[in-house]
């Protein structure tokens, strides 16, 4: 019978490229063909005053695609707090999880005033590496995966105010 092995890689999509080699035994079939991809971004904030009463809010909403992943996730937020800013980048916004891909997590925190958009997604890749034999005989293979950084390179960026 065999048992399903899950390895999970994080990739944080800032820093420095692989650096240990522990780390390509992880990685090697996910981040040979890694390419993200970030679509339909949009930005907007309102600010609404009707006497006494205010109502202020910002949303930012985009698609994000892995070449990794046969899926796109969708990132949506939206922040009330307006001061320093609605989106400062110092919070984690969590993206649409889909309840087929378990082990998949996609968060993002956004900068308004930079422009920085900083993306952390998980996912789990599946293989067939472990197998139980009847009995006292079994084998058992683990691989535990640190945190890797991989640079993404942004070849286009549009944007209007």
């Amino acid at each position: 019978m065999h048992l399903p092995a899950t390895t999970l890689i994080t990739l944080t999509l800032a820093g420095q490229a692989l650096s240990r080699a522990a780390d390509m035994v992880c990685t090697a079939a996910s981040a040979t063909t890694l390419l993200w991809r970030v679509t339909g971004f949009e930005y907007r904030d309102q600010r609404v005053a009707m006497g006494a009463s205010r109502l202020e809010y910002a949303l930012a909403n985009f698609t994000l695609q892995n070449s990794a992943l046969a899926h796109k996730t969708t990132c949506t937020a939206v922040s009330t707090r307006s001061s320093p800013a609605f989106f400062a980048g110092d919070v984690a916004y969590d993206c649409a999880v889909r309840p087929d891909a378990k082990g998949d997590l996609s968060r993002f925190a956004f900068d308004r005033a930079s422009g920085l958009l900083t993306i952390n997604q998980t996912w789990a890749e599946r293989e067939q590496s472990s197998t139980l034999h009847s009995g006292t005989n079994y084998s058992d293979h683990s691989v535990v995966c640190g945190k890797v950084n991989v640079p993404v390179n942004i070849t286009y960026l549009e944007g209007t105010i």
